[in-house]
């Protein structure tokens, strides 16, 4: 997100410099990123950054298509941090792979692409139906049934969006003063307008819709599926989250 500076006329304070990245930081700032084939400028434009990036940490980069051929017109092309679990650390990424991914209109437009959706999709769709039903007391109200349903479950990709952009928006929703954001808070707040007045009763709800939009272009600009975020914008009026009371008269024998 970009900050606006103060320009009041007659200053002559000079806006703070940034400090530059290093390499080791640039290479952990890498996102994966899907471009369509109809996006390849953009695709090339972000894969010549991070090949920079990659040479500055001495990392040869991993292809799964020859960059001397014709690159696949019904490809579109996947950016994807190659990360090890490191303790004390979190995930670190220590390489990078560029791949030529089919879109999906090649795909399903082969009988064993069709296929091959077909079981992803019907697997996905019974994991989020199992994992409903085992939700803490009996909640089954949550359990997916329409397509919307298991399209924008919180434990499918409708979430990708807020997913991709959620940490960014957090530190900046801290610097307006919201100190004591989080990305788990910030979901509940966006998909529900009557929690977030609970939270922030002062905040006007167009403030978050603001929010959710500005979400969403920041993640369209990287090829983000955003119908989680599209859906709270629709749905979150209507939207409430179940804030039970909390007996806590025998919380030592918890401890």
């Amino acid at each position: 997100m970009n900050e606006q500076t103060d320009n009041t006329a007659g200053s002559n304070q000079e806006a703070p410099a940034t400090k530059a990245k290093t390499p080791a930081e640039q290479l952990q700032a890498v996102s994966r990123k899907y471009f369509n084939a109809s996006a390849m400028e953009s695709a090339q434009e972000s894969m010549s950054v991070v090949l920079e990036i990659c040479a500055a940490n001495n990392i040869d980069p991993v292809l799964n298509f020859n960059p001397d051929e014709e690159f696949p017109e019904t490809h579109g092309l996947a950016i994807i941090p190659l990360t090890e679990r490191v303790e004390g650390f979190g995930n670190v990424t220590k390489g990078v792979a560029f791949a030529a991914i089919p879109d999906f209109e090649a795909v399903i437009a082969k009988p064993e692409g069709q296929a091959f959706v077909r079981k992803q999709m019907l697997d996905c769709m019974v994991r989020q139906v199992s994992s409903s039903c085992k939700q803490k007391e009996g909640q089954l109200t949550s359990i997916p049934l329409s397509v919307l349903d298991f399209c924008t479950s919180s434990r499918s990709s409708g979430l990708a969006g807020f997913n991709h952009v959620a940490t960014l928006f957090v530190k900046a929703l801290k610097k307006k003063g919201l100190k004591l954001m989080s990305k788990a808070l910030l979901r509940q707040i966006l998909a529900s307008a009557s929690f977030a007045e609970q939270q922030y009763p002062r905040l006007p709800q167009a403030n978050w819709v603001a929010v959710l939009n500005s979400m969403i272009s920041h993640a369209e600009k990287d090829s983000i599926d955003v119908s989680g975020l599209r859906h709270w914008v629709s749905s979150r009026d209507t939207e409430t989250i179940d804030m039970k009371d909390v007996d806590l008269t025998d919380i030592d024998s918890l401890v």
